[in-house]
């Protein structure tokens, strides 16, 4: 028997209770298919505070979605309940839709792990563009795990550069794991997409050097048959092809650090005129996977360059906490 429906909704929200439900369907489709989120051109978000972000960047809401238990008369918890009789007035959207947590559950995965009180929402397409003179880039190849991916997202700004190039076998920029995983600085990341000759004219445009870094054994094969293969060593990185107008170890001022997944690496000189690094491995370590890779050779790079200062967030002066105190205590 089917629980009873008691909560009565306000006119314009509507309630949803089925998860095979065909609107619900197709959001299920949207998180799950690259495809169709390119198509439509509208992905799927979860949690107040990402609706919030993407509001504040102008982005428009589809559906806004308010998760709510049916089957109690009493109101449900924040932030369902502060929205709950008016979501209209907090937020413009085409469509309003309350659904409970199984619903969303569908909808967003078990992963996700939405709360039963969690807002939602279907919105267009975020385009953050690359700034017109883009100094730091990091472009991604075969970056196909969508955690790999979240966590160079975070790098990104994290050292403050400006966007990611994004070739060709890498994850979806707005995948759904991507989004959670990066706690949304993925919507903070300018990027732009395209082929490997595309990027080499993005970084032909924009006088980028390239730095194609590699694992130890991508080496051999990232050189024709017949070079000689001798790399320098510096400040604890083997760089290769280094430019010999230029002293061992300043990096030109503009440039692109090449990652690429060790299942879709690239041969070295399909990049041209790309220097080329390397992080020394002992004890037979393969690689240390293009996340970790990526990331120590991000601060290494970014410790080359002046960070603006504006960006960096100071840490708050608090007084320190007395936790006991904060613990339930029982009645006496």
């Amino acid at each position: 028997m089917k629980d009873e429906v008691l909560r009565t909704f306000p006119k314009g929200l509507r309630f949803i209770r089925s998860p095979q439900d065909q609107f619900i369907s197709g959001l299920v489709r949207l998180r799950e298919k690259r495809a169709a989120r390119r198509q439509e051109g509208r992905i799927t978000v979860m949690t107040k505070r990402t609706i919030d972000k993407l509001v504040k960047k102008g982005i428009a809401i589809r559906t806004l979605g308010l998760t709510v238990d049916p089957r109690v008369r009493k109101p449900t918890f924040p932030p369902s309940s502060e929205l709950l009789d008016a979501p209209w007035d907090a937020y413009e959207a085409d469509k309003y839709i309350a659904v409970n947590v199984d619903v969303v559950r569908r909808m967003f995965g078990s992963k996700a792990r939405p709360s039963p009180h969690e807002l939602w929402a279907e919105v267009d397409w975020p385009e953050t563009p690359m700034p017109e003179h883009p100094k730091r880039i990091l472009a991604l190849y075969g970056v196909d795990s969508e955690e790999n991916f979240a966590y160079l997202m975070r790098a990104i700004r994290a050292y403050n550069w400006d966007g990611a190039y994004i070739l060709p076998k890498s994850c979806d920029i707005y995948n759904d794991t991507v989004q959670r995983v990066s706690r949304d600085t993925v919507f903070d990341c300018a990027y732009e997409e395209g082929r490997v000759a595309d990027f080499i004219e993005f970084a032909k445009k924009h006088d980028l050097t390239p730095i194609f870094a590699m694992a130890p054994y991508m080496i051999r094969r990232s050189f024709p048959a017949d070079a000689t293969i001798k790399g320098q060593m510096h400040n604890g990185f083997r760089w290769y092809n280094w430019p010999a107008d230029r002293p061992l170890g300043q990096l030109p001022e503009k440039f692109a650090l090449f990652v690429s997944s060790g299942n879709f690496s690239l041969r070295f000189d399909s990049v041209p005129n790309a220097i080329g690094v390397t992080i020394p491995m002992h004890n037979g370590t393969p690689s240390l996977g293009v996340a970790n890779a990526g990331t120590i050779l991000m601060n290494a790079l970014s410790l080359n360059t002046q960070m603006e200062s504006e960006e960096m967030i100071p840490l708050p002066e608090t007084e320190p906490v007395d936790y006991e105190d904060t613990l339930p205590r029982e009645e006496e």
